[in-house]
This record gives structure tokens, C-alpha cells and sequence, in this order.
């Protein structure tokens, strides 16, 4: 959340696997039923202290994030087969002492979900964003500001068929995004057009076969340079290997193409494998990694074309009683920022142990610790950070 390249992805990675989010054991809010509608509403406090904010060699500094947060999931029975989502959330953040870099972050998404048989099912889904990253460089004389943006995106797609042995089920989506970013940061602002598909081939109720390919077209506002147009397809499977391992992986190949001369076309293999062992009733060990392309959203890459992050995790979730959970998730991150006169490589290594203790349905409280080590050559920066973390959650 505070670095270049890792302030986009790699810290908001490590925030959603790791950073106090209700996990699966955590509470499970049966909501407020008005008519046909189920409300669930939800709010949450935290404190987070980070002792190396600017992720620098020398002259760290310490600071503290106030986190306020409150959010409504509405949802609405049309008929027998359509249903009514929204989701919206706000979250105000403060930063004691540094005004420039506080925010507020505000998010709305509606959702309509239509099933007219066993066989079909689709979904159309509007969502408005306004947000934040924040970029650090400790080579610039002046911090970069805040980084704010907005994010409107219109999505839909279907499934179709039976889920049953011998009988394929074929996905399909199409998303358009728009991506405006403002102040010093205007060269990431893009259009985005996304469509996927996907073929599983149920063959036992163990393993599912599948295909799924994608493509993706970016145009960008400014950075006109980096336009291009990206494909991948891939084959896979999820496969229950025995009662207690699940292996759900993909592999394949992913090109990206662009549209002038400015930068080379690249092409790489691309992965997702996730190895999942629950050797005891809820405890569940789990090893993931992964490639692909992503865009060049790192304000100290500012002449990269593209980039490619491998990234691996290994996690313990353990429940130790009915209301206390625990999770513990090693990792790490590769960034290759790509250009045509050479890659840098971002690299970081992290530990995160966070715990949920369940007052009650609605209460949770949350704590966790984390330690990073970072060895950015975008930015000539090798140094580690620590964080900690507690917050309240409450949902109705």
C-alpha cells in the first residue's frame, strides 16, 4: 500500500490474503429481512502501525493509519429466478500527522442475477469506484502526491449447462472498464475491454477438466504508447485427489501485442496452481503460485512497458477453538518491470501472522503482525519494514 511497484499490487495482495479481512471462520451475519429484501449492513475500526512508511534504507519513518469503514449488502428476491444485488462501502483513512496522504475511498456495485433453468444462469453487473494508490519514491526531493482515481466498470455473462458427468458447461463474460486517474498520475488513466470464456469437462465428480482464454485490449488516454492488446489460453483441472487434497491447476500461454513501435511484443508461459492439504477438520494448508502479464501500474517503472509477477504463498489456517482462528502466510513476490532497453526486477518476501477472535455473531476482533523485506531495482532500494495491526469489526 506505500511502495512503487508493491504499493499497487504486491501490498494490495498482501493486504487481502493477510491484513484482517473476515476470513471463513470469522462472523457470518444473517442480515435484516424487510419484504424481500435482506440487508447487511456492516462497519469496522482499525489501527495499523507500519515502522518504515516510505520503504527507505535510512531515515525511516514510523507512522500510524486510522482506518474507518462502513459498509451495506442489499439483496432483493425478483422472482423465483432473478435476484437484485447492490454492495457499497466507504473508508475513510488517516494517517497521524500527514494530511496529503489521507483518503477516502468510496466503492458501488449492482448486480442483477437472472436463472430461468438448471441449465442457465446470467449476470449483469454495474460498479462505480473512487479510490487511492499510493506511490513513494525515496529518489524523488518531493514525495509524489496521492494518487486518486476512478473506476467505472459494466460487466456480463452466462453459464450454460446440466454440472452433471459427461456433460460440458460452457462460461462466458465480457467487461468493459474505464480508468481515470488524476494529478501527477494521469499517464495510468486507460480503457480496458475484456472478454473470457471457458469449457470444464466434467469426467468423475472428483475431477473437472477445462480450457479458458481470454483476451484484452487497453487503450490508453495519454501513454498512447503502451496500447496493445493481450491474449492468453489455458488448460486445467480441478482434481480431488484424495479426501483431504484438492489440486486445482492452470497452465498455459499469454501473448501481449502492441499497437506502435515503442515497445517490443512480448509473449510468456503463464500459471496458476494451487495445492490445497486439510489433513485435520478445518485446518487447511495451502500452496499457491503463479505468472502472468499485468500493466505497468508502477509510478517508479514510468518507462516500462509491462509487467510480469510471479508470485508464491504458502498458508496455515487453524482454527484453535469455535471463536478463535489463526493464519499464517509466507511469501514471495517478482516483479519484472519490462521495457525495451531492460527489465528491473522488484523482489519481496514476506510473513504475516494475523488472528480472528469471535465475540459473538456480529463482533470480531482482529489482530496480526507482518514483516517485509524488499529489493527494488526500479528504485535502487534494499530494506525491510513491520507492521501491526489490530481492528473491531461489527456486521449485522
Amino acid at each position: 500500500m506505500r511502495t512503487s511497484n508493491f504499493a499497487v499490487a504486491v501490498l494490495g495482495f498482501f493486504i487481502s490474503i493477510s491484513s484482517f479481512t473476515v476470513s471463513a471462520r470469522s462472523n457470518n451475519p444473517e442480515g435484516i429481512m424487510y419484504g424481500s429484501t435482506v440487508f447487511k449492513p456492516s462497519a469496522s475500526i482499525e489501527i495499523e502501525r507500519d515502522d518504515n512508511i516510505f520503504i527507505e534504507e535510512s531515515n525511516s519513518e514510523s507512522t500510524t493509519l486510522y482506518l474507518l469503514s462502513a459498509g451495506l449488502n442489499t439483496s432483493t428476491v425478483l422472482s423465483r429466478q432473478s435476484e437484485f444485488e447492490v454492495n457499497a462501502s466507504i473508508e475513510n483513512g488517516d494517517y497521524n500527522g500527514r494530511n496529503d496522504e489521507n483518503f477516502t475511498d468510496i466503492s458501488v456495485e449492482a448486480s442483477y442475477l437472472f436463472e430461468p433453468s438448471v441449465k442457465f444462469n446470467s449476470f449483469v453487473t454495474l460498479a462505480l469506484t473512487d479510490t487511492h494508490e499510493q506511490n513513494y519514491l525515496e529518489s524523488l526531493s518531493t514525495r509524489q502526491e496521492l494518487d486518486t482515481y476512478k473506476l467505472k466498470e459494466l460487466s456480463g455473462g452466462f453459464e450454460y449447462g446440466l454440472k452433471k458427468i459427461g456433460h460440458p458447461v460452457v462460461e462466458a463474460s465480457i467487461r468493459t472498464r474505464s480508468r481515470r486517474h488524476e494529478q501527477n498520475f494521469e499517464n495510468k488513466s486507460r480503457d480496458e475491454l475484456i472478454l473470457e470464456a471457458a469449457v470444464k469437462f466434467p469426467i468423475s465428480p472428483n475431477m473437472i477438466p477445462r480450457v479458458e482464454a481470454s483476451l484484452k485490449q487497453f487503450e490508453y488516454r495519454t501513454a498512447i504508447e503502451r496500447d496493445n492488446r493481450e491474449a492468453q489460453i489455458r488448460i486445467g483441472t480441478d482434481w480431488q485427489i484424495t479426501a483431504i487434497s484438492t489440486l486445482k491447476g492452470r497452465i498455459g500461454y499469454q501473448t501481449k501485442n502492441f499497437k506502435r513501435d515503442s515497445f517490443d511484443d512480448d509473449r510468456t508461459f503463464t500459471w496458476k496452481i494451487s495445492y490445497e492439504w486439510e489433513p485435520e477438520d478445518d485446518t487447511i494448508l495451502t500452496l499457491t503460485t503463479s505468472q502472468e502479464f499485468s500493466e505497468a501500474d508502477d509510478s517508479n517503472a514510468i518507462d516500462a512497458s509491462h509487467d510480469n509477477r510471479k508470485v508464491t504463498t504458502l498458508s496455515w489456517e487453524q482454527p484453535w477453538t469455535r471463536i478463535f482462528d489463526t493464519e499464517l502466510v509466507i511469501g514471495k513476490v517478482l516483479v519484472d518491470s519490462i521495457s525495451t532497453s531492460n527489465t528491473d526486477t522488484d523482489k519481496r518476501n514476506f510473513v504475516t501472522l494475523s488472528g480472528n477472535y469471535l465475540f459473538s455473531n456480529i463482533i470480531t476482533l482482529k489482530a496480526g503482525i507482518g514483516k517485509s523485506s524488499y529489493d527494488l531495482e526500479t528504485s535502487g532500494i534494499d530494506t525491510d519494514s513491520n507492521t501491526l495491526s489490530i481492528s473491531l469489526e461489527i456486521a449485522l
